[in-house]
């Protein structure tokens, strides 16, 4: 609409001739509020004031690179930094550190490109940036001088993809792939192993965690300061041709492998058709794939999940309000997220983007729903937010009918879940999961140690407490911990509402609240720790809080994505060190459950025990000479008649390292023993002596090698024993401490 002609609906509202009527229009930013005052007269009366506020969105041009840093959304590549000559090591952590404890300003995002020496952060206004600015600059860390100035937006990465060539009304852009059959497009990306038999799925996935635990084995294998005990479980795995890192356990298939998903997220847009849809995307934003498709083919949706996409979709089409496009920022229409439990009740959360409607242009919004939903929804929740707000936790959803919950039956108990409280999406093989988590959890642990006061589990990542809670009764206390606080409440409410009273549930991080629990109990306690992080596993921080509280001594990891676990597994079994107190924990056994049919995704329940005792001298020995044979530079080789070779005269003794052969005489040779004579044997039980330079076969008196005394036996290195034999203080070279 432009700014000097009145609207059509005003315009019908005056009575006088066109040529009476006058616009008067305010001069104020194209973003602004535009105020359009009309007069008119009628048969000599006064004319009458018509006032009408309307907005208009800025739109950005899709021509220029960088037409969305004047677009009236927020962006925080409008208040960009560039930080030059920064140090090496110095990573998002340290930076993320030194704007919030020690410049005080809030980094919106940061950047760090190393092989340039530049990190790039954005804010979120411009006075947060000038102060960034003035305490960078001059600053040293490391020896490194920082020079800080302002830096340019990226570039609009769709805009380059479209080669200039947007679309103003729809999400499909221009030059997206072709796509000829959505349904089956939209399958191969949600659920890949659609086709395929269950058995078939589950073989592929029991081999993938196979795969996996090869892989952490031979990883672990080269590690150098492994711990003694581990060392000694890879080598007797690898000396009986098993490459794994502990034996894997027949997988659990699911109890329900079609319509078991408990939680999905729908997202509104258009189909490639043009036309409104509530379902899923057909693939990636950076692929320009932003079309949807009906969710009616996916066998893991449940019907009822479908019906209520089809419901939303038909409000949707002849609503007012049109779908919100990932591209440009407008519209109104986001997606709806719906959970549902055995009992087929269903709690729905729309999420509505308001742009600058009025809290009464929401409110009739909220009615319509209302209206729409009359019966057919368990719970229904509206979030009305501004595109910058959309994540913030600080703006809770509104409730439109229900309780603003449902609940859900695992084994004996009820568990309340809220619109975003963590819940496994399948419910039935949540159950198959927990009992082998229990199966874990008691392994090795005896009636006496059951009815014992000092019987801990310690829930990590406990959530809203459904590992904690179903637990409850195999132990004599239980503590649940997690860092986010809504999932806490749930956890409290779930307890009160089963009658748990043995479990308490604590809010911070684990690394803090685990010292401050296990530091009230006894130094014998015996404290089983339970954990299921997110995909990417456990901070380092957790670990070293789990290696330095020797309470802990057995350690139960879930895994929905093991591949991505394999830092964690290192620093659970490698040697004590600084940053990782403690003994290490040993992997006992692991088995795969399967959550998740028709995808590759599986769930891996992995138990470590924590080493409480050392190794022998004669088992670390074993483990390491029966894998490799000593060579000629180990120790004196073995001949193929089983006795030791005779050095014919003037041979010079072989010196199998500056370390652990014996120091070359200074006359550079060895004085040709006879008849049954040998090299005398160690009198220390530790094997060959590993002579320095100082304490090898040292020259005599008089100048020559001192001859061995008739009767001593050479020793002689066998399979098993090889030539040196580590000390108690540490292992071989494979297994140096740090």
């Amino acid at each position: 609409m432009a700014a000097d002609e009145p609207p059509k609906e005003v315009t019908s509202k005056v009575k006088s001739e066109p040529k009476e009527v006058t616009s008067e229009v305010k001069s104020e930013p194209q973003d602004e509020k535009v105020d359009i005052e009309i007069k008119a007269e009628s048969n000599g009366s006064e004319g009458k004031q018509l006032k009408e506020d309307t907005t208009e969105t800025k739109k950005f041009d899709k021509e220029d690179d960088y037409g969305y840093t004047k677009a009236d959304f927020f962006t925080s590549e409008i208040f960009k930094i560039e930080i030059k000559n920064i140090p090496p090591h110095y990573g998002y952590g340290n930076w993320k550190k030194l704007f919030k404890n020690k410049l005080k300003v809030p980094a919106h995002k940061i950047q760090v490109i190393q092989n340039i020496k530049k990190v790039y952060v954005t804010f979120k206004n411009e006075e947060d940036r000038q102060k960034a600015i003035e305490g960078i600059n001059g600053m040293i860390i490391k020896k490194c001088t920082l020079e800080a100035k302002v830096a340019r937006p990226k570039k609009d990465a769709m805009a380059q993809k479209r080669g200039h060539h947007g679309d103003d009304n729809n999400d499909v852009e221009a030059k997206a792939p072709k796509i000829e059959n959505p349904e089956e497009t939209l399958k191969n990306t949600l659920i890949p192993w659609w086709n395929m038999d269950y058995e078939e799925q589950l073989k592929l996935k029991e081999k993938s965690v196979v795969d996996c635990l090869t892989d952490f084995h031979k990883h672990i294998s080269n590690v150098r300061n492994i711990d003694r005990e581990i060392f000694v479980w890879i080598m007797e795995r690898k000396r009986n041709g098993n490459c794994l890192l502990c034996p894997v356990l027949p997988i659990l298939p699911s109890p329900d492998v079609v319509e078991y998903r408990n939680k999905c997220s729908f997202t509104i847009s258009k189909n490639l058709a043009g036309e409104v849809t509530v379902g899923n995307r057909l693939g990636k934003y950076r692929d320009q794939l932003c079309a949807v498709e009906s969710p009616a083919a996916l066998k893991h949706v449940p019907q009822p999940m479908k019906d209520v996409c089809k419901l939303l979709q038909d409000l949707v089409a002849i609503s007012k309000y049109s779908v919100y496009n990932r591209h440009s920022h407008e519209g109104y229409w986001q997606e709806i997220v719906l959970r549902s439990n055995r009992e087929n009740h269903m709690l729905a959360l729309i999420n509505f983007c308001r742009q600058d409607l009025s809290d009464e242009a929401v409110g009739e919004v909220k009615e319509e729903l209302k209206k729409h939903f009359d019966g057919k929804l368990h719970t229904l929740l509206f979030s009305a937010t501004k595109v910058r707000d959309r994540q913030s936790d600080d703006i809770p959803p509104s409730l439109i009918a229900g309780e603003g919950c449902i609940y859900e039956k695992l084994f004996d108990f009820n568990f309340r879940i809220s619109p975003k409280a963590f819940f496994q999406c399948n419910t039935g093989a949540a159950e198959v999961l927990y009992r082998t988590i229990e199966e874990m959890a008691n392994h090795n642990r005896d009636t006496a140690t059951r009815d014992s006061s000092d019987d801990i589990l310690l829930d990590i990542c406990c959530g809203t407490g459904t590992i904690a809670i179903c637990m409850s009764k195999s132990f004599n206390k239980v503590y649940g911990v997690d860092m986010c606080a809504p999932g806490i409440e749930d956890a409290k409410l779930n307890a009160k509402l089963n009658g748990v009273t043995n479990v308490e549930f604590r809010v911070g991080k684990a690394e803090d609240t685990i010292y401050g629990i296990l530091k009230s109990l006894p130094p014998h306690a015996n404290v089983v720790a339970v954990v299921d992080p997110p995909r990417n596993g456990l901070h380092p921080k957790v670990i070293a809080a789990i290696r330095g509280r020797q309470q802990i001594k057995s350690l139960v990891y879930v895994s929905c994505s093991i591949t991505q676990t394999k830092a964690n597994v290192n620093d659970l079994t490698r040697n004590a060190s600084k940053k990782l107190n403690g003994p290490a924990f040993k992997p006992i056994k692991c088995r795969p459950v399967d959550l998740f049919p028709h995808t590759k995704h599986v769930e891996v329940v992995t138990l470590y025990e924590r080493i409480t005792t050392q190794p022998s001298v004669e088992e670390v020995k074993n483990a390491n000479t029966e894998v490799e044979k000593p060579s000629t530079e180990e120790g004196v080789e073995k001949p193929s008649n089983g006795e030791v070779e005779k050095p014919s005269t003037g041979d010079a003794v072989e010196k199998p390292s500056t370390e652990e052969g014996v120091e070359k005489p200074s006359n550079g040779e060895v004085e040709k023993p006879s008849t049954g004579d040998a090299v005398e044997k160690p009198s220390t039980e530790e094997g060959v002596e590993k002579p320095s330079t100082e304490e090898g076969v040292g020259k005599p008196s008089n100048g020559e090698v001192e001859k061995p005394s008739t009767g001593d036996a050479v020793e002689k290195p066998s399979t098993e024993e090889g030539v040196e034999k580590p000390s108690t203080e540490g292992v071989e070279d494979k297994m140096e401490v740090d």
